[in-house]
């Protein structure tokens, strides 16, 4: 509430403010002139900074035109036309992978057979090499294939000092049919 004043009337609220405010005020007016100043001035962004906003700039630039199916000019050398057309080109030419005429990247673990990667039952910590190696049906003789694939695989391990677990699995199915259990 204001002071009341000697010169007005006592009923009455007095407008009079002391001068302090006055110079307060202007203080704080000149500060935000120089924050404004200040902030006017500021170095811009680095030079990489703006080349990525630039990149990104073009991609969102090229998705708009897509959106709105600009085709774009082959020989144009407007930088969002040949994001449009490096785009289209990707889609043309995806990846191809294993079964596709490609090759993977991923190196081959397991041994050479019927399956080229590396098949195991039961997720846990353990590595599994290898795969499946059959036998002939009804008889228990390593066929020189599944010989030569246990070779391979003996190759990878020699010389590692972890366990190394062999499993195998025998149903009827797999005797010969004048063969008893």
């Amino acid at each position: 509430m204001a002071a009341s004043c000697k010169k007005c009337d006592p009923h009455d609220i007095c407008e009079e403010c002391p001068e302090w405010i006055f110079t307060l005020a202007d203080l704080i007016m000149c500060m935000m002139g120089l924050f404004v100043i200040l902030w006017v001035l500021k170095p811009g962004p680095k030079d990489e900074d703006r080349l990525k906003a630039n990149a990104e700039m073009i991609k969102v630039l090229a998705g708009i035109r897509e959106a709105f199916g600009h085709i774009p000019d082959p020989a144009s050398t407007d930088p969002v036309d040949v994001e449009m057309l490096l785009r289209k080109l990707q889609t043309l030419k995806p990846h191809l992978g294993p079964g596709e005429g490609g090759e993977t990247k991923v190196k081959r673990q397991g041994a050479e057979g019927t399956d080229p990667e590396v098949t195991k039952i039961r997720d846990g910590k353990k590595v599994s090499v290898g795969g499946r190696l059959l036998f002939e049906v009804g008889g228990a003789g390593l066929t020189p294939d599944a010989r030569r694939d246990l070779d391979q695989i003996a190759d990878q391990i020699r010389g590692h000092r972890q366990i190394v677990f062999v499993k195998g699995h025998a149903s009827l199915d797999d005797f010969r049919d004048e063969v008893e259990p």
